[in-house]
C-alpha cells in the first residue's frame, strides 16, 4: 500500500474466500409437478467494505497518519480493506407445475429464498482501534445494516402462464420481505454528551452512521433544532411489498413472439427512507431511492412492448 494506507494499518487488498455447503431435493409427486428444495450456508472471509471518513483534523488519530494527509492537502480520508467475515444460512424453493391439452398450456412457477445473513467479525486495524469512534468510523453501524440488507429474508416470486394457440397471458407477483436499514444520524442524547460513546450527540449526530439517531418532529423548535432528549433510533423499516406485473404475448411464428404488458400494474413503492415521527431531517425521505440497501424498485409503473427473437 501507499504511505498514507501502511500509517493507518490498511494492509494491502487480497482476494475475498469462501467456504461453500448445500444440501438439496427434488420431488416429483404427480406427473406434471416438481418440487426442489435446496439448503446452503456461505461463509465469506476477508470481506472488502469500505470504511468511513477520518479526519485530519482528529488530533486522537496516529500522528504519522494526520501528518501524511497534511502533506498532501487532504482533509478526509477512507479506506477499503478485507475487514469483515459473514456467514449466510439459506433455503430456496421452487415448484414447478405445467399442463397441457390440445393447444393449451398453463405453466406455474413458484420460487422462492428465505436466508440469514450474520456479521461474524470486523478486525480494526490496530492503529484505528483505540476508541469506539474510530472502531465505528471503520465500520459503522449503518454500514453493517446496508451490508446484511443486501441479503434480505425473504423473497418469493409466483409466475402464472396461460396459452391458447398463438395467443398468451401472465401474470407475475414478488413478494419483497421486510428489510432494515439505518441513517446517518442527526443528533444524540443530552445527557450522554462528552461520553465519546453510544448516544453522544457528538457520535450518533455526526452523520458518520454510528449508532445514529434523529430528532421527533414534535420537539424541534422554530429553527428546527431539536432538544437531544425526544429523539430516537434512525432506522428506516422497509415493511413487506407484493407488486404485480401483467403481460399479454402473441407468437407470429416459432422464432418472432411480441410482448405487451405492465410491470408494478398497482404502482407499488417502497416505504420512504425516514423515522415515520422523524421526517423533517434532509435526505431522509426518498423511497427506498439510491442510497439504501433496497431490493425493489422505486420507479413505480411500467408499460412496455418487446418484440422477441428466437434463433
Amino acid at each position: 500500500g501507499d504511505d498514507v494506507t501502511i500509517a493507518a494499518g490498511i494492509p494491502k487488498l487480497k482476494q475475498e474466500t469462501s467456504i461453500n455447503s448445500s444440501i438439496g431435493f427434488a420431488w416429483k409427486p404427480a406427473r406434471n409437478l416438481t418440487i426442489t428444495v435446496d439448503g446452503y450456508i456461505v461463509k465469506v472471509k476477508d470481506r472488502i467494505v469500505l470504511s468511513g471518513l477520518f479526519n485530519v483534523n482528529d488530533t486522537t488519530l496516529p500522528i504519522a497518519f494526520t501528518s501524511r494527509l497534511k502533506a498532501l492537502g487532504v482533509s478526509t480520508a477512507q479506506f477499503f480493506d478485507n475487514a469483515v467475515n459473514t456467514t449466510n444460512l439459506g433455503l430456496d424453493i421452487v415448484t414447478d407445475y405445467t399442463k397441457k391439452w390440445g393447444n393449451r398450456s398453463f405453466k406455474a412457477l413458484l420460487a422462492g429464498n428465505l436466508q440469514h445473513m450474520t456479521v461474524d467479525e470486523v478486525h480494526v486495524p490496530a492503529a484505528l482501534d483505540d476508541s469506539y469512534g474510530h472502531r465505528k468510523t471503520f465500520f459503522s453501524d449503518r454500514e453493517e445494516a446496508f451490508l446484511l440488507a443486501s441479503a434480505p429474508k425473504a423473497k418469493f416470486n409466483l409466475s402464472l402462464e396461460y396459452t391458447i394457440g398463438k395467443l398468451g397471458l401472465g401474470t407475475h407477483f414478488t413478494y419483497f420481505g421486510n428489510v432494515k436499514s439505518k441513517g446517518f444520524g442527526w443528533t444524540g442524547f443530552k445527557s450522554l454528551a462528552g461520553t465519546n460513546g453510544p448516544g453522544d450527540p457528538a457520535i450518533s449526530g455526526s452523520f458518520a452512521g454510528i449508532d445514529p439517531y434523529v430528532d421527533e418532529d414534535k420537539y424541534l423548535d422554530n429553527t428546527g433544532t431539536g432538544d437531544q432528549v425526544h429523539i430516537l433510533p434512525e432506522i428506516f423499516n422497509y415493511s413487506a411489498k407484493v407488486t404485480t406485473d401483467v403481460f399479454i404475448s402473441y407468437k407470429f411464428s416459432k422464432k418472432v413472439s411480441l410482448f405487451l404488458g405492465v410491470d408494478n400494474l398497482f404502482n407499488v413503492h417502497p416505504d420512504f427512507a425516514a423515522v415515520p415521527t422523524a421526517r423533517r431531517e434532509s435526505f431522509d425521505n426518498e423511497s427506498g431511492g439510491p442510497w439504501e440497501s433496497v431490493q425493489m424498485g422505486f420507479n413505480g409503473r411500467r408499460l412496455f412492448t418487446k418484440l422477441a427473437f428466437n434463433f
